[in-house]
């Protein structure tokens, strides 16, 4: 009889064919391989330091390669002492174990203590196996202890907070259209595709797709540019970004001209050169700039 190698479903009787690789495998193709805080309870806290030998920990929820870790309420982490005169680096690191012999997984919080040093002290050495690779220790550093003599100086938290989709699903559902006017532009009666969006952020970028057939021959001067468009409320940051056009022109000007996106929110074409355009010349490009509302 074949191997039945279904895992979501039932094999009949008491069969416990589900372990905890299965759904740790399944979290990790859907959340990643890393470690994370995940956004539920206290994602916002941050270790802090009790007194000179003991770091709290916040009641964070942590995946790592697909193993939920819950820590119930704050824990104390002790270190030892530093000494007079010299700076360490401590790692907090939350650690996976398993025993090979009984099979039995754990994870525990354990202060890594770094070498001493009078001047420039690193981060001490952890575990870094692959547990879906078979490590059976594992560390997920969670943050890193700064110590000057007896004083810790600052605490750095390492691990990252894991954006659930709906915060992703959010920041897609705000990117905006570009809206176009081409009014008053030479170009205004040629075939012309621009399209664009607004990606959120600090600052924000827009991306601009051209896809332009000038209806006539006309000469372009050198370093003259021809207006296309104008963006609508939106202008590029600082100087014009400028990127290259692909075209079927005269073999002789083929990647030298270009497509730029100005300050006052223009979208031109350029040539370095005065040249001919033949009629019904097509011309393709894509403009990424920072941007900002006009």
């Amino acid at each position: 009889m074949a191997t039945n190698l279904l895992v979501t479903g039932s094999h009949g009787g008491d069969d416990p064919h589900v372990e905890s690789k299965h759904d740790a495998l399944m979290h990790a193709a859907m959340l990643g391989r890393g470690g994370y805080i995940l956004k539920t309870r206290n994602w916002t806290m941050k270790p802090t330091a009790k007194d000179a030998n003991n770091i709290t920990i916040p009641a964070w929820d942590l995946v790592v390669e697909g193993r939920q870790i819950y820590i119930a309420a704050p824990t104390d982490v002790n270190i030892q002492s530093g000494s007079q005169g010299q700076k360490r680096r401590d790692l907090i690191v939350a650690r996976y174990a398993l025993n090979s012999g009984t099979g039995v997984e754990t994870v525990t919080l354990e202060a890594i203590k770094g070498k001493p040093s009078a001047a420039t002290p690193a981060d001490p050495g952890i575990e870094t196996g692959s547990i879906i690779g078979g490590a059976i220790v594992s560390d997920l550093p969670l943050c890193r202890v700064n110590l000057d003599g007896i004083i810790i100086t600052s605490i750095d938290t390492l691990v990252n907070v894991m954006q659930p989709l709906e915060d992703v699903w959010d920041s897609l559902t705000q990117t905006q259209r570009i809206r176009f006017d081409r009014s008053g532009t030479t170009s205004a009666n040629d075939e012309m595709h621009l399209s664009g969006a607004i990606l959120p952020g600090s600052p924000a970028i827009a991306v601009i797709s051209i896809v332009w057939v000038n209806k006539g021959a006309f000469k372009a001067q050198s370093w003259k540019a021809t207006t296309l468009a104008r963006m609508v409320g939106w202008k590029v940051i600082g100087s014009a970004v400028h990127s290259p056009a692909a075209e079927n022109i005269v073999y002789e000007h083929l990647g030298k001209n270009q497509f730029a996106a100005t300050g006052s929110g223009e979208i031109q074409y350029i040539t370095p050169g005065t040249i001919d355009i033949f009629a019904n010349a097509w011309h393709r490009g894509c403009l990424i700039a920072p941007v900002t509302p006009s």
